[in-house]
């Protein structure tokens, strides 16, 4: 099934709002890309894509980056 254009705009706002509430929760803690990236095992790049709403990512990814911040996953989402 294919998105609407309506969908795919709301479905990238979200990505971007989600990546915002990333950066802001990373910069709280004080972490470097670096940082985050060892204790994710992602690299830079691809965590700098996800805070710049460039990547989509899942329930997995998300987890894995709260629990790296010490943040509950819903507190991404708002």
């Amino acid at each position: 099934m294919q998105l609407t254009h309506a969908e795919t705009i709301l479905l990238n706002n979200t990505f971007k709002i989600i990546g915002q509430n990333i950066h802001k929760a990373r910069m709280k803690r004080k972490f470097t890309l670096k940082k985050l990236s060892r204790l994710t095992g992602f690299n830079t790049e691809t965590i700098d894509h996800f805070e710049m709403g460039r990547t989509k990512f899942g329930i997995t990814e998300l987890m894995k980056i709260a629990f790296a911040l010490e943040v509950k996953p819903d507190s991404l989402l708002k």
